[in-house]
């Protein structure tokens, strides 16, 4: 039996590529910036916290919030 066939190869160029693809993805948003924060509640009941108040915090606790990564936020 060959270890070496076209199936084979061709299985392991495949998962290559989506591996390729994948990292890819994950790296470029990653570095992708913040154009504007909106908080959505879903739901009317009584919150704990209003969006005002989120909007408030993400400015005292990040200057420059449209310059911050998407996954620090």
């Amino acid at each position: 039996m060959k270890i070496f066939n076209w199936t084979n190869i061709r299985l392991v160029l495949i998962f290559g590529l989506v591996l390729f693809l994948y990292s890819f993805a994950q790296h470029r948003n990653g570095d992708r910036k913040l154009k504007k924060s909106i908080v959505v509640f879903v739901g009317e009941n009584a919150l704990f916290v209003k969006p005002e108040t989120v909007n408030k915090l993400l400015i005292e606790n990040k200057a420059e919030a449209s310059s911050i990564r998407k996954d620090e936020v």
